[in-house]
């Protein structure tokens, strides 16, 4: 495979961006695979990208690309070498969740829906779910309305 680069600009005033900090030596990122895809899934033919997040010290390139592939996640992974983009971010768990608008502004952060708030919590039925606070960031962002939630802590 042919390596490509991407930096965030070049999705301004193009596309809502979704970072997605992943690694696959989580079980809380294990859990919300499927959530995860669906995601992907429902927004593909939207004007939305997602774009994977590797900053973890435990996953090597290739662990984060056999993760993604064996998962079909169909997006670019970005390295975060030395973690800069998740400092910068406040990023300390995986998974976590970045909605960036068309004009680059940060939306929301934080947890893929209120079950991943607690180690408690995170292995619910999917279909307990009450609140989908990435979902409804990027319909919000894509209706031209306001983000309710900005963020949720989110356990990982």
């Amino acid at each position: 495979d042919e390596e490509k680069f991407f930096t965030l600009s070049e999705f301004k005033d193009k596309k809502v961006v979704v970072l997605y900090f992943v690694s696959d030596k989580c079980t809380v990122t294990w859990k919300y695979e499927r959530r995860t895809g669906k995601l992907m899934e429902d927004f593909a033919k939207k004007d939305v990208v997602f774009l994977g997040i590797k900053s973890s010290a435990g996953d090597t390139d290739e662990q984060i690309r056999k993760y993604c592939e064996s998962k079909n996640y169909e997006f670019p992974v970005l390295l975060d070498e030395k973690n800069k983009l998740a400092d910068y971010l406040g990023v300390r768990v995986t998974p976590i969740y970045v909605v960036i608008d068309k004009k680059g502004i940060l939306r929301y952060k934080g947890a893929f829906d209120e079950k991943q708030k607690t180690a408690k919590t995170v292995a619910d039925p999917e279909d307990s779910v009450k609140t989908h606070y990435v979902r409804d960031a990027i319909t919000a962002i894509l209706d031209g309305k306001e983000v309710t939630t900005k963020e949720a802590v989110g356990y990982g």
